[in-house]
């Protein structure tokens, strides 16, 4: 009964840091760049729309190549931001509206933030989490009576 239970939270666990990423990923997308510099926001085969407002930067919109082309949203940060900055732009892409969060920050802070350091370590927690789901569903088998009754190496 014990095991279970420890083995119960072990998959509670596991099912949330999953769906944790899962969501992080469906959720608002999230972006940093230097004041002055330019980020693809996305591509398309079919046309982007803009449908942002009051944004500080400037928001690009261009076509590579002949048909079938590649259609690219571009964001360029002001120069002149002095403090952080976070802006949403909004876009329609095949009939859905997305947004996207984009955050400029001065060049000093933006070395601090790494998304594939954090992406790598909600990894490793999870696949942390599902060896240690394994190795408890495999205990059950390996203290099966029957099983150390034909296995036992001190037989």
């Amino acid at each position: 009964m014990k095991r279970l239970g420890r083995a119960g939270l072990l998959l509670v666990i596991a099912i949330g840091v999953s769906s944790g990423i899962a969501t992080n990923a469906a959720a608002q997308a999230s972006m940093t760049v230097e004041p002055g510099a330019e980020v693809l926001i996305d591509s398309s085969e079919k046309p982007l729309v803009d449908k942002s407002a009051n944004v500080m930067g400037t928001i690009t919109t261009d076509q590579l190549g002949k048909a079938p082309a590649v259609h690219r949203l571009i964001y360029k940060a002001p120069a002149d931001a002095s403090a952080n900055l976070t802006e949403t732009i909004r876009y329609q892409k095949d009939g859905k509206v997305r947004e996207v969060s984009v955050r400029v920050v001065k060049p000093s802070e933006a070395g601090n933030q790494s998304p594939a350091s954090t992406e790598a370590f909600k990894v490793l927690i999870l696949m942390f989490v599902l060896a240690v789901l394994l190795e408890q569903a495999l205990s059950v088998i390996f203290n099966w009576r029957p099983f150390l009754q034909n296995f036992d190496a001190r037989a």
